[in-house]
């Protein structure tokens, strides 16, 4: 790395950062293909790779310039389809505009689409979105804490297509298994699919992306529901 770089102001900016989006450091690790102790070091001040810092910027919806020095445009939040992968935020009260469905996990697995799910509808999130058949799905297991918990819900876009680095409901051809990751595409072709969580404890998932039903990206994650009268 430039000696010429301020290491303490990307300390300073990338922990900031990370407090404005309510991320830990493994959540931005997983987001940009490193690990935690890679972000860790980066807060401390220490050594990192030119390479590295321009995935965080990218995952993180930054620019490098801005990250790097503090200048130039800052960029896109996450969620505004410019990043890779931090596509997710907690929506808070008052700031919603419409009410979403909400589907069990089991019921997601059910599903082949998502015109399968209008007939298990038992309660609705409020938020801001503008795809018409959005819904919400209820999390199970803990594969992306500590930042997503079981429990929260997760607003699904099905009229958008997922793109390499998204947060992403996916669910298999075979099996209906159903997984809430990370989803990464790979390959000479980009024919293979991974889909990794923010709990470091659970492993890499490897597909072809033939295996899926169907992937959909998540678009926001809301912390508290309205049940139906």
């Amino acid at each position: 790395m430039s000696t010429d770089y301020d290491r303490k102001g990307i300390a300073r900016r990338l922990a900031a950062l990370r407090g404005e989006r309510g991320l830990s450091q493994a959540a931005v690790a997983a987001l940009a293909g490193c690990n935690q102790r890679s972000i860790a070091e980066i807060e401390k001040a220490g050594s990192f790779s030119v390479r590295l810092l321009r995935d965080v910027a990218a995952a993180l919806g930054v620019t490098e310039q801005w990250l790097r020095t503090g200048g130039g445009t800052k960029g896109a939040p996450p969620g505004s389809g410019a990043t890779r992968g931090g596509n997710v935020r907690i929506e808070k009260r008052g700031t919603a505009d419409r009410d979403v469905p909400v589907v069990s996990w089991a019921t997601a697995g059910a599903a082949k689409d998502y015109h399968d799910l209008g007939d298990f509808l038992d309660e609705t999130v409020r938020v801001a979105c503008d795809d018409a058949n959005a819904f919400a799905v209820i999390v199970e297991g803990d594969s992306m804490e500590p930042d997503i918990h079981a429990g929260d819900r997760i607003v699904v876009l099905p009229n958008r297509e997922a793109q390499s680095g998204d947060l992403v409901i996916a669910r298999t051809r075979k099996g209906h298994e159903v997984y809430f990751k990370k989803f990464l595409r790979h390959g000479p072709r980009a024919n293979k699919v991974r889909l990794m969580s923010f709990n470091t404890q659970y492993p890499p998932l490897e597909f072809d992306l033939s295996d899926f039903r169907f992937i959909y990206p998540v678009a926001v994650q809301v912390r508290y529901y309205n049940r139906k009268s």
